[in-house]
């Protein structure tokens, strides 16, 4: 597994590259994700249909995260493709 210098360098890494050359799928593999350069420092709120609010949460949960996580990481995307 490639050694990274800052979190931003490793994003790159991975939008380029498949954690399928890394993994070795004949052994278990324990993961543990850290963040630890994240400041939030503004709240921004939205009313939202009921039912978007709902499909949110969903996806949200499939993917194991807080919906106000997949949100941020929707609009962080969104705004880097601009």
């Amino acid at each position: 597994m490639p050694k990274f210098k800052t979190s931003l360098e490793e994003a790159i890494f991975w939008d380029t590259h498949s954690f399928t050359d890394y993994f070795d799928f004949s052994k278990p593999l324990n993961i543990r994700f850290e963040v630890t350069d994240s400041i939030k420092e503004e709240t921004l709120t939205f009313r939202l249909q009921k039912n978007l609010k709902s499909e949110l949460e969903k996806i949200a949960r499939n993917l194991g995260l807080s919906t106000s996580s997949l949100l941020r990481m929707w609009t962080i995307e969104k705004l880097a493709s601009c």
